[in-house]
């Protein structure tokens, strides 16, 4: 029960700061968004566009727990759209930025990235098909616990993506 409402917590944080990241330079994010080669021209800013509102609802649905079928299942599906978009370009042998978190916390793609994104897609699946109350009734030391694990997961991804500059554009190698 505490590791289903530490994942709903940490990915509903990661949907949100993804959204926040992409909405804070779209035009950039367009960009990238296009990088990957993987949309025709027509669909570049429409994917940009309709993007960041997705991750905002889908990260507001974990955090408050509504929906949690719907909203574990669409986490689901963006995190394995992703993955495979970044699969992709690997096996081209492109070096782009993932565009993971809008500017936030751009980085280079790589296939740590991409088993990343499959262990936070199993996450998603998690709260998507175990039953389980949203809120469930919990001691103020296992809030405690929530709290420090994903504060400790977050500082983690924060500290693994830092390694990257990201105001340095990464160029296409292919």
């Amino acid at each position: 029960m505490l590791a289903l409402l530490a994942a709903r917590l940490l990915l509903g944080f990661i949907f949100i700061t993804s959204a926040m990241g992409k909405w804070r330079n779209l035009a950039q994010f367009r960009a990238g968004l296009a990088d990957y080669r993987l949309l025709p021209g027509w669909a570049i800013r429409p994917a940009a566009l309709a993007l960041p509102p997705l991750e905002l609802g889908l990260g507001l649905l974990l955090l408050a727990g509504l929906g949690l079928l719907l909203a574990g299942l669409g986490a689901a599906l963006v995190l394995g759209l992703f993955s495979g978009a970044i699969a992709i370009n690997l096996v081209r042998g492109r070096r782009i930025n993932c565009q993971c978190h809008g500017l936030l916390a751009s980085r280079a793609i790589g296939w740590g990235l991409v088993l990343r994104n499959l262990a936070l897609l199993g996450l998603a699946l998690s709260l998507a098909l175990l039953p389980g109350p949203a809120w469930p009734h919990i001691t103020w030391m296992e809030w405690a616990l929530v709290a420090a694990l994903v504060g400790g997961t977050l500082a983690l991804l924060a500290f693994f993506s830092s390694s990257v500059d990201e105001n340095r554009p990464l160029r296409d190698d292919a």
